[in-house]
């Protein structure tokens, strides 16, 4: 699990979605929905490459 995570480009949206998981009894359904939750903020802040 270490390597997937820090090696993800949204490593702190796994950790997350993991944490989820861990201390607030989700589903694998749920943890990703969160997931995919921080990860669209993220892409709503992150700025265009060129």
């Amino acid at each position: 699990m270490g390597r997937n995570i820090w090696q993800h480009e949204y490593p702190i949206d796994m950790i997350k979605s993991v944490k989820s998981i861990v201390h607030k009894k989700h589903t694998a359904k749920e943890a990703h929905d969160v997931f995919k939750k921080e990860k669209a903020k993220k892409k709503k802040k992150k700025p265009k490459k060129k």
